[in-house]
């Protein structure tokens, strides 16, 4: 094989002898940069390749997030060029854990996978994407199982009441909705347990 070595053109643009490609250093400015090539198996005249290699400027992609209660993400950058690895550093609350993480673009009609790439321990775990050719936006959802034990109960039991109250007449009559909102009312008080000084919600028809 042909030993190949850069004979002409910018430092920051080198010859890579085991990739057998050119490495182009990270931060090289928009241009155009004569570029030449000499290729000598020692026997043969030596051949010579010029061309100029093009270089544009990244379009940078910004990154949103949208965490729900319960805890953080934190990206390691904020905008990305296409290609490019970003990682998020996710973080639950005491008592929540992550259920479900999102890369999303074109308003929700596209998604990227996320991989896991290892945690920073103290419950943070690191996942990682490649940056599309558009803006993302990164969401992240948390549950607390106790909370969501008890929202399962509560769900099951207004989803019971609300199969029989629809076996009524569409035009229900006064009485039976206040009769249905006092028994949620109280299921609120009595399922659902609420965080110290927070009152607990009333639902009214």
């Amino acid at each position: 094989m042909p030993l190949v070595t850069k004979t002409s053109g910018a430092p920051r643009i080198m010859w890579n002898g085991v990739t057998r490609q050119l490495d182009i250093d990270d931060g090289l400015p928009a241009g155009s940069y004569p570029v030449e090539l000499t290729a000598s198996n020692g026997v043969a005249p030596d051949a010579v390749h010029t061309f100029t290699l093009n270089v544009e400027t990244p379009v940078y992609y910004s990154i949103h997030i949208n965490v729900s209660v319960g805890g953080s993400v934190n990206a390691d950058r904020m905008s990305a060029y296409q290609g490019e690895t970003v990682t998020l550093a996710i973080a639950p609350n005491a008592g929540y854990t992550l259920t479900n993480i999102s890369v999303q673009y074109n308003n929700g009609r596209d998604a990227v996978a996320t991989q896991g790439t290892g945690s920073w321990g103290n419950g943070v775990v690191l996942r990682s994407f490649t940056m599309p050719a558009a803006n993302v936006t990164v969401s992240a959802y948390f549950v607390n199982p106790t909370y969501q034990a008890a929202w399962e109960v509560a769900k099951s039991i207004i989803e019971a009441a609300t199969f029989i109250v629809l076996q009524k007449d569409a035009n229900t009559q006064t009485e039976l909705r206040y009769r249905l909102a006092e028994m949620i009312n109280e299921m609120l008080h009595t399922v659902i347990p609420a965080k110290a000084g927070m009152p607990c919600p009333y639902i009214f028809f």
